[in-house]
């Protein structure tokens, strides 16, 4: 976990990351036949959690669950705790510890989680990371690990290694961060108009630099240690411990993203899985993973059946790239994620499974839901139901591996109904009124405008959409969110008041689509 020191100076922020959410690792146990925990009441530790902000998200979401966060700082642990007794988060523990000391019984955990933990420790402390968790993973459990990887990292370490020669002589972290901001800018600046390639590196971290915090920028480049390996050596380490290789969590982005020619060949001078995703980081340069590890005595089935698929609930990560697909012709239509990974296809049922799921985002569907609901749309006669079962399974799970596709063994806890006095969840709520961070119930952060942040602070389930203006022109006034008319604050409250009851519902609409309303 690095030293203490370094954590208790400068408090890493964390987040919740949906690779790290227990559903995400359920879901490709499953899908490789094995029989993990029902995620909704598991038992989860999250091995160096920083502040919590991972394990208080799951533990609002899931109170029948029982998580653990342990840390050696215990500066942020009281963080962590802080909240988790102030909304009276029963089924969560933090506890400050090393990793080779904590104390709990063999198999105790479904879940382990490790992010941004394990290029930042010695090799020995990796050695006994690996150990603690095939020692306290239950028989079905799955463990998540997060690191750095080569050949990508090697483009990120030069510039680690520079900030690092700068403040060489500099001892506080604010003072670290900005010299070393400051010289990555400079030796940005001093490339501009030129074509290397490495002034693209250097350019590429500088902007990295700028849209990440401080305590990112201390703890990812200026940490005394931060070391990269390559996957097949990870796996080495893993095997040694007594465990073995499941997938990744998250995106994936592995064989399946390749051109079909590419990965044919891949494929053939690979002589296993293993060499095959070593082969896929070479090609691609992939500098970070998200590795899923599970007992060796555990027989996967790479190969899902469609009976596994049918257990599923789907959700869509791709959008149409054409305003106007079309789904019934045979011209063939691109769907786009976040991170610009796409595909094309020109096959009927393909794009109207996906434009299904774009269409009722953030919800999802059940693969039996979405094939009928493909089938209705192309025509009923077109496929029968065994065949668009057969086709959708395989080219879903492909999309899956692609990230094209969301995959999960049960619906996120979110409501999309407003009801008559809308509620969101406690932690919800303090986040809207504390400036934080919100996490939705999909486990991922959501931006939101001032006035929608300001309504979602307010649903507490006790208010009408009266009750709501009321307070909401209460909070207004006391200076919590400023409306202007041209450059003039509005002090006026029936002024304040009827601006609210025209975007009000709107706004109800907007957090309704942002998976942060429960019933």
């Amino acid at each position: 976990m690095s030293t203490a020191n370094s954590y208790d100076e400068v408090i890493y922020d964390s987040t919740a990351r949906y690779a790290m959410h227990p559903d995400s690792l359920a879901t490709l146990a499953t899908l490789t036949g094995m029989t993990p925990a029902p995620v909704h009441c598991c038992r989860y530790l999250e091995i160096g959690c920083a502040n919590g902000g991972n394990l208080l998200s799951l533990a609002d979401a899931y109170p029948e669950s029982q998580l653990v966060g342990i840390d050696q700082s215990a500066r942020q642990i009281e963080l962590g705790r802080k909240v988790a007794q102030a909304l009276q988060l029963k089924n969560l523990r933090f506890e400050v510890s090393d990793l080779e000391e904590f104390q709990a019984e063999p198999g105790s955990f479904d879940y382990i989680a490790a992010h941004g933990l394990y290029s930042w420790i010695s090799p020995a402390k990796q050695q006994a990371l690996l150990r603690q968790i095939k020692r306290l993973l239950a028989p079905q459990g799955v463990a998540y690990i997060s690191y750095n990887i080569y050949p990508g990292w090697y483009l990120r370490a030069p510039v680690r290694d520079m900030m690092l020669y700068h403040v060489r002589n500099l001892k506080t972290p604010e003072e670290r961060v900005q010299h070393g901001r400051n010289f990555v800018e400079f030796a940005a600046r001093t490339y501009e108009g030129l074509e290397s390639s490495w002034a693209k590196l250097v350019q590429d971290e500088a902007e990295l630099l700028r849209i990440n915090p401080d305590f990112y920028v201390f703890h990812e480049h200026l940490e005394e240690t931060n070391q990269a390996i390559y996957f097949r050596d990870f796996i080495a380490q893993a095997r040694a411990a007594g465990l073995q290789y499941l997938g990744e969590s998250g995106v994936h982005y592995g064989a399946e993203t390749l051109k079909p020619e590419i990965r044919r060949e891949l494929e053939a001078v690979s002589a296993d899985l293993i060499e095959l995703e070593q082969y896929v980081d070479f090609i691609k340069g992939r500098a970070f993973r998200r590795t899923l590890l599970v007992h060796e005595t555990i027989r996967l089935e790479r190969a899902a059946p469609l009976e596994r698929l049918t257990q599923m609930h789907l959700v869509a990560q791709a959008r149409p790239v054409n305003a106007k697909p079309d789904i019934q012709g045979p011209s063939s239509e691109k769907f786009r994620n976040d991170d610009g990974v796409e595909i094309e296809t020109s096959h009927p049922l393909a794009k109207a499974a996906l434009m299904t799921l774009y269409e009722i985002w953030p919800s999802t569907l059940t693969f039996p839901e979405v094939v009928e609901h493909s089938r209705q749309r192309v025509g009923p006669d077109l496929f029968t139901l065994q065949e668009a079962q057969n086709l959708l399974a395989q080219g879903l799970i492909r999309l899956y591996l692609a990230g094209l596709l969301g995959v999960q063994t049960l619906p996120a806890p979110f409501c999309r109904v407003l009801h008559e006095r809308p509620k969101t969840s406690p932690l919800i709520g303090l986040q809207a009124r504390s400036a934080a961070r919100i996490i939705n119930r999909r486990h991922r952060e959501v931006q939101l405008s001032g006035l929608d942040r300001l309504v979602l602070g307010m649903l507490d389930g006790t208010r009408d959409r009266d009750a709501l203006l009321d307070e909401g022109t209460r909070r207004i006034l006391q200076g919590a969110l400023e409306i202007k008319r041209g450059n003039e604050v509005i002090r006026d409250p029936a002024v304040i008041r009827d601006i609210l009851a025209a975007e009000l519902e709107a706004s109800l609409q907007r957090l309704a689509s942002s998976a942060v309303l429960v019933d």
